[in-house]
């Protein structure tokens, strides 16, 4: 996989993510990637989020944290694909190329939007 195609494939699985959370979590009054964020006090690493159309006044935004490592795969018995590995442990006996890359990338969410 070239490099353009690697960011972009990238670029566009994390915002579909994105958008689908949002959609998906619309009742529950979490916000994936709020627009409306701002510092609070003297700490940049505190957000908050104020969202006009609910009661409740401010939230914090947490970051998420995600660092992982995605692997292109070309064996000998002729398959090829993409992967995502979380942890890769033990012996194979498949021989072929493999190219690993590592993304590191975080995204912020608003866990509710409601009063509790």
């Amino acid at each position: 996989m070239e490099l353009k195609d690697f960011i972009k494939a990238t670029i566009t699985g994390i915002v579909s993510a994105v958008n689908e959370l949002n959609e998906e979590l619309k009742e529950t009054g979490a916000v994936v990637d709020p627009h409306y964020g701002r510092f609070t006090g003297n700490e940049i690493s505190k957000m908050v989020y104020s969202n006009p159309n609910k009661s409740k006044q401010e939230s914090l935004i947490h970051e998420i944290e995600f660092n992982l490592t995605v692997s292109e795969m070309n064996r000998t018995d002729g398959k090829a694909g993409v992967a995502i590995k979380v942890i890769d442990a033990g012996i194979s006996n498949k021989t072929g190329t493999e190219s690993q890359n590592t993304v590191k990338f975080s995204i912020p969410v608003v866990y509710s939007t409601e009063p509790k």
